[in-house]
């Protein structure tokens, strides 16, 4: 039997069991208990990838700083999930309003959309600044007699 990735993420959303939730703030109190999910993710779900670069050429010569900067923005969109929680044992105490009792709730077809944006920045690290790099590169900077400006060579 071989399954796919995307049928390995959907199986593991088919039957969530959490946790009893509990919640005392001041003189009220919450809870649930029994929480069960069943949910399922819809056939497509669709990533957006940016990736954004810039040099900054006033620091390429000042050791420990950085010349360059990156980020990536990644968007995880998801459309048609729909939710069932059956029998979900609730109370609320309040010194207004006391209730417990079970419920159950669901997010039928065609379901829910959902979007989540990740801004992703590498982190820098004192090890990793350009004073303490190793390279087999040389890079100097000038204009030579040709005008030409900068040379490479290896080291």
């Amino acid at each position: 039997l071989t399954q796919s990735v995307s049928d390995v993420i959907k199986n593991q959303f088919k039957y969530l069991a959490l946790p009893k939730v509990s919640r005392i703030e001041g003189d009220t109190r919450f809870s649930l208990d029994n929480l069960v999910i069943s949910a399922t993710l819809p056939d497509k779900i669709d990533f957006h990838l940016e990736s954004l670069m810039s040099l900054n050429t006033a620091n390429i010569s000042v050791p420990g700083r950085s010349s360059m900067q990156s980020e990536i923005y990644l968007t995880v969109t998801m459309r048609g999930i729909t939710v069932k929680a059956p029998e979900i044992y609730f109370t609320y105490d309040s010194p207004s309003l006391s209730d417990s009792g079970i419920m159950s709730v669901a997010i039928p077809p065609p379901g829910a959309h959902m979007s989540i944006d990740f801004v992703l920045r590498p982190m820098s690290h004192p090890a990793l600044s350009a004073t303490n790099v190793p390279t087999s590169t040389n890079v100097t900077t000038g204009a030579n007699k040709e005008g030409f400006i900068g040379s490479v060579g290896g080291g």
